[in-house]
């Protein structure tokens, strides 16, 4: 009885090594086809610098056609990344901005907010129609209410720490679609602690 349950379980085990090994040769292959004459990948995982996206107001609105969804999804994935790299970069220098006190995420939203009006830069937004677009992912990232989160933001310029962060969200945002890194004098890090006493 034990003898065949470990049979059959060596014979799965045998299955399932075969199988790591059929994934793991097509995965090779395929990034051997994705390589470039000069060895480099074409598909880097930073933000590449692409033409100009047409994100008016109008274009945004739900279509039959979708047209203007995937230019949303565009900026919305534009946003994540940013959000990612200087959330995570806060965080291995000791400050966790999720876990922060709620001016310390204000503060956070005023960066992202100037953020994604470098990202919309040019393209005719009125400052409500960028903060109706960025308050739902800023409310699920940094665990903020929407509500919170827009009258955060309607009241950057009330605060001159908020606004700081915001001009350095701008830079910050405008720097990263250049070099593709944000420098740590623009970072959400530098910003967050030179604006509050953390």
């Amino acid at each position: 009885m034990i003898s065949s349950v470990v049979v059959a379980i060596e014979i799965t085990l045998a299955g399932l090594l075969m199988l790591l090994a059929f994934r793991i040769i097509n995965l090779a292959r395929e990034q051997e086809a994705a390589l470039s004459p000069e060895g480099t990948l074409v598909a880097d995982v930073l933000p590449q610098r692409r033409a100009p996206m047409n994100l008016s107001p109008a274009s945004l609105a739900p279509s039959a056609t979708g047209a203007g969804v995937s230019e949303r999804q565009e900026l919305t994935a534009n946003l994540h990344i940013l959000a990612s790299l200087q959330l995570r970069d806060s965080r291995m220098r000791g400050l966790d901005i999720i876990a922060a006190p709620l001016p310390v995420r204000g503060y956070t939203a005023a960066w992202f907010y100037g953020a994604a009006c470098a990202l919309l830069s040019g393209r005719g937004y009125s400052h409500d129609s960028v903060i109706e677009l960025i308050s739902p992912f800023l409310a699920r990232t940094l665990g903020m209410g929407e509500m919170a989160v827009g009258q955060s933001l309607h009241t950057v310029t009330h605060c001159s720490s908020k606004l700081g962060c915001f001009r350095l969200g701008v830079d910050g945002a405008n720097t990263w679609l250049r070099k593709h890194y944000v420098t740590e004098d623009h970072s959400l890090y530098s910003a967050v602690t030179t604006q509050a006493f953390v």
